[in-house]
């Protein structure tokens, strides 16, 4: 009996926790929506949530820390997708797939929110500036090790800087979205984001190296 119940209030903890951290980020995501990323505050989340500043800060270090879970989120459904697919894809295609599934994401949330969300001051889209939260070291990892799988196979430079490739592509997707919002969602995001990323990693394959084009 005490283990039941001890077990019980440890799954009303956890279902509380995920409520709250949920409510959290949808309330953010509602306010982002109608305000810039700049007026949205900690102290306005946790009014429209109904959560105390303090319940805020047991689950976040911060708004950007805060913000990354969208990032994180998305990240850990693309993992979960692939989950059990047949095969095992190129690390080259795998970089390209994974971000254009970003992409993918970021254009699904809609036009209003992607532009409020851009903001310089929102460090929650620098990846290297955050890959110390936990909610982003996984997308970080991924990413490196994907680009170290590359290097292993012979298929760019062994003297190549995995890092910098990871900020580079970074600047690539952080620009492409910049600009779809520029330009009012004028066009396909996710298919200029794998044109973009394609056209740079074919610029780092080693001379003399043949690869034959997977499905991505």
């Amino acid at each position: 009996m005490f283990t039941m119940d001890m077990r019980g209030k440890t799954i009303n903890k956890t279902n509380k926790i995920q409520r709250e951290k949920s409510k959290l980020l949808s309330v953010a995501a509602r306010l982002i929506r109608r305000h810039s990323y700049e007026v949205v505050t900690i102290r306005n989340i946790c009014r429209e949530a109904d959560i105390s500043i303090g319940g805020f800060y047991r689950y976040f270090a911060g708004k950007d820390d805060l913000l990354t879970s969208y990032v994180s989120e998305c990240f850990t459904l693309y993992l979960k997708k692939k989950q059990g697919a047949a095969g095992l894809s190129n690390p080259r295609n795998e970089i390209i797939n994974t971000m254009v599934y970003f992409a993918d994401y970021f254009q699904s949330m809609g036009l209003e929110f992607v532009s409020n969300y851009f903001s310089p001051k929102n460090q929650s889209l620098n990846m290297i500036s955050v890959q110390n939260m936990e909610s982003q070291r996984q997308v970080v990892d991924y990413f490196l090790t994907q680009f170290q799988a590359l290097r292993e196979q012979g298929m760019i430079g062994k003297n190549c800087d995995v890092q910098e490739l990871f900020e580079e592509l970074n600047v690539i997707i952080d620009g492409s979205v910049f600009h779809w919002c520029l330009k009012k969602g004028a066009y396909d995001l996710p298919a200029v984001v794998k044109k973009m990323c394609t056209s740079y990693l074919n610029l780092y394959l080693e001379p003399g190296y043949t690869f034959k084009d997977a499905p991505l």
